[in-house]
């Protein structure tokens, strides 16, 4: 449902939580925005939800990613969450739950607690990447061997990915005042 509120056509907002009092300060700081907030607890929770508001933004609690109960709760969320517009919520940076997030397709990791004016900015542009959505880029600058870039590429599905090979950092600096990608590969073994 998109609503406008003057500045940018809003979407309602679905919140996924591992757990009913997770998060309680950002479902505060949701409300706050003005954002119609709909509260979903776990797969079973955000599977109602896709349901009944298919266009909405919808922000995953990182807490999903260690669901005990399932055997692979990363690849259940990017089945259900197929090319929507999502971002990663997690109190936790670390690297694991940055590379789950971009298996399972999110557009952002936001790392809590988030200032208010950041959080509106992101959600505005993540409303604004939803409409948009080209496919994801990778720049890949290799110096030495190719096996260790190579390797990595093969694994991915050039059809929903955009991959710019590079043999020098020239090359590659060339590109980036036309192309921002969201991965860099470099192997220079």
């Amino acid at each position: 449902m998109l609503k406008s509120t003057g500045m940018l056509s809003q979407r309602d907002v679905v919140l996924v939580l591992s757990q009913p009092e997770h998060l309680r300060e950002l479902r505060e700081q949701l409300a706050n925005l003005e954002h119609n907030l709909h509260v979903a607890i776990g797969f079973e929770g955000l599977r109602h939800y896709l349901n009944r508001f298919p266009d909405d933004l919808v922000l995953v609690d990182a807490e999903l990613f260690l669901a005990p109960s399932l055997e692979d709760p990363v690849a259940l969320l990017k089945e259900m969450l197929h090319h929507k517009p999502c971002a990663v919520l997690s109190e936790d940076g670390s690297f694991a739950l940055r590379h789950a997030s971009v298996l399972i397709g999110a557009h952002s990791f936001l790392t809590l607690p988030i200032d208010p004016s950041v959080l509106s900015e992101r959600l505005d542009a993540l409303s604004i990447e939803a409409q948009e959505q080209p496919p994801p880029k990778i720049f890949s600058l290799q110096y030495g061997a190719e096996e260790g870039v190579s390797t990595i590429l093969e694994q991915i599905p050039e059809a929903e990915i955009s991959i710019s090979h590079f043999r020098s950092p020239r090359q590659m600096f060339d590109a980036l005042v036309t192309r921002r990608p969201e991965l860099f590969l470099l192997d220079s073994s």
